[in-house]
């Protein structure tokens, strides 16, 4: 049935139209579209300007031609001219399509018996569109009735000309530009509420990962608005099309990676990636400026300036898809899966159908603009999954965290309790024992046989215990000067201190009170053991973050069991720091660790917020 179907097509089509291309093809059937790049004979020469070329040559002698197909028209290619035989014999009216707008000189020469039409197309010579197919991408011809040589020159100035040729009915071509002008419109409303989303968003929410998909939506926004010519129609600069062009694929390609670089987690050389790329991108903008001034007439700086600008982007593509290669195979679950797959599919296909012609590697497809519109709309929407994500996801941290902060100011109330209980104990057991027994010694004195060392012992307890009662005002003093103060205080023949602090600005009060305590129990506790050594305090700090640890040398035989009750004594100004600690007691050393101390309460205030 459907070959009967075809059958009867053609036998009507043979009844209205006749096309000869060439001498190779006697006959071929015309519907309403034919692609006739496979049909044209294509040759190599210097000029496209018919005024200086002798067409009898190509178009009647034995001039040496070469199929399309063969023929490269990417980057740095040399003027080509082309042709094929028309013959239309019907009443229908035939246009001429070339599909790619952004070449440079175009020429098109119709010859018939007597008259001769040419025109002179491109983006660096006069043209004219026709009004009803002003949405169809690239140039629209119309052709005569009746047999004609058709002839097409083509130079893209070391620029890019890769494009279809096709013959097409006015009434189909009339119906595509319509629906490609709908289809276009549609795509443009969603890709323009997404890019205001994405505005207002991080307006409001201030996160730098919205303003990367913003600028991802810039940019595939002006690399598909100059390709496709419709920012020529609003300003006609040459040289602006083809540098925003090039704006365009530089902006996706650096804020892709931005992007992924902010999805997952904080990498090793991030900084070094970042610097990397702005050094790329700066370089890059430096050589656009100047290209906007020179022009495109000066062939060697148009052609290294593609060259970089194509190399530089395929680096930031290589390096996001690296980023999420990694993740998956360091965390091969399913989301990170997802995202190696999906992201390397539509960069196959941007591959395939945008930057492989491009390249002059492969032919295009038919109607690329509305076809770039939809890989664009995929691309953002994939973008915008991953935000919401991300935000769901440090959301879930974030409470985690805060739960994290409770239970440690659980922990922290909790030993500072403790604490304080053992302070009162420690204090109560001093007064008991040693000035509640002086005092009453004395009382049963006589003036006359007053014990006068006595009294100078309780009189130093007192002051003793009321000095270590009191804390320095550390919101006047500065630290290191109290701390130097303390060391001065206990350093003596037996017990030696020494302490190397680095930066160590702005240090909460509260995390500067537990230090000074620890520090100060350590010091007494070995006083009043008699213990002799060397103690060493280093205090060091990266951004809000600090570490401190404690070093003591005994020259005791073994400390280790006096160490083991201290640190048992100790434990809870340790919690109230809270940092990570460790530990380390042996028969004559005892070292204490604390890092990833939260200097400034920073990191608090930002988990709660």
């Amino acid at each position: 049935m459907k070959f009967t179907k075809l059958l009867l097509t053609i036998a009507f089509q043979l009844t209205f139209i006749s096309l000869v291309f060439s001498n190779e093809i006697n006959e071929e059937i015309l519907d309403d579209q034919l692609e006739v790049s496979d049909l044209m004979k294509a040759f190599d020469v210097t000029t496209i300007d018919f005024d200086e070329l002798n067409l009898d040559h190509y178009l009647y002698k034995d001039a040496t031609a070469q199929p399309l197909k063969e023929v490269f028209l990417g980057p740095a290619s040399t003027p080509k001219l082309f042709y094929f035989d028309f013959s239309n014999v019907s009443e229908e009216e035939y246009f001429l399509n070339i599909d790619f707008g952004m070449i440079r000189k175009l020429n098109v020469k119709i010859i018939q018996d007597t008259t001769e039409v040419e025109y002179h197309l491109g983006t660096n010579q006069i043209h004219s569109f026709i009004d009803y197919f002003e949405p169809y991408v690239g140039y629209i011809i119309p052709l005569p009735k009746g047999k004609a040589k058709v002839v097409i020159g083509i130079d893209g100035d070391d620029n890019t000309v890769m494009t279809n040729f096709f013959i097409t009915k006015k009434e189909f071509l009339s119906k595509q530009s319509n629906e490609i002008k709908y289809n276009n419109n549609i795509l443009k409303s969603i890709t323009t509420f997404q890019a205001l989303m994405c505005f207002l968003m991080f307006i409001v929410l201030r996160k730098n990962i919205i303003l990367f998909c913003f600028m991802n939506i810039v940019g595939l926004t002006l690399f598909t608005e100059t390709q496709s010519l419709i920012f020529y129609n609003y300003i006609p600069n040459e040289t602006l099309l083809y540098v925003f062009r090039l704006i365009g694929n530089n902006t996706y390609t650096l804020f892709t990676l931005l992007l992924y670089m902010s999805i997952y987690p904080p990498l090793k050389y991030k900084k070094q990636i970042i610097i990397v790329s702005l050094v790329l991108t700066s370089i890059n903008a430096v050589l656009l400026t100047f290209y906007t001034f020179v022009g495109l007439d000066v062939k060697v700086f148009s052609l290294i300036l593609t060259i970089y600008n194509i190399s530089v982007g395929q680096l930031f593509i290589f390096t996001a898809m690296t980023l999420c290669l990694l993740n998956m195979l360091k965390t091969p679950n399913f989301w990170n899966i997802g995202i190696f797959t999906i992201q390397s599919f539509l960069y196959g296909i941007i591959g395939i159908f945008i930057s492989s012609p491009s390249l002059g590697l492969s032919s295009r497809m038919s109607n690329e603009s509305t076809a770039s519109y939809y890989i664009n709309l995929i691309q953002i929407l994939f973008f915008i999954i991953l935000i919401i994500y991300k935000f769901i996801k440090d959301e879930q941290i974030r409470k985690s965290i805060q739960l994290s902060i409770y239970e440690i100011r659980d922990k922290t109330n909790t030993a500072l309790i403790e604490g304080e209980m053992k302070e009162r104990e420690k204090i109560g057991n001093k007064l008991t024992k040693n000035i509640s027994e002086n005092l009453k010694v004395l009382t049963n004195t006589n003036n006359n046989d007053l014990d006068t060392k006595t009294l100078e012992k309780t009189i130093f307890a007192v002051r003793s215990l009321s000095h270590q009662l009191l804390l320095p005002n550390f919101e006047e003093d500065e630290f290191e000067d109290i701390m130097l103060d303390l060391l001065m205080k206990h350093n003596t023949e037996k017990i030696s201190c020494f302490m190397h602090l680095k930066e160590w600005e702005n240090v909460q009060v509260t995390v500067q009170q537990h230090i000074y305590r620890l520090i100060q129990e350590i010091l007494i506790y070995l006083e009043e053991r008699e213990c002799s050594g060397s103690l060493f305090f280093n205090f060091t700090q990266e951004e809000l973050l600090g570490d401190f640890s404690i070093e003591w040398s005994s020259t005791n035989e073994n400390t280790e069991q006096i160490f083991a009750f201290l640190s048992k004594a100790i434990r809870y100004r340790i919690i109230a720091i809270d940092g990570q600690f460790s530990e380390d007691i042996k028969s004559q050393n005892y070292f204490l660790n604390l890092t990833g101390i939260d200097l400034s309460g920073q990191q608090e205030k930002d988990a709660l917020i």
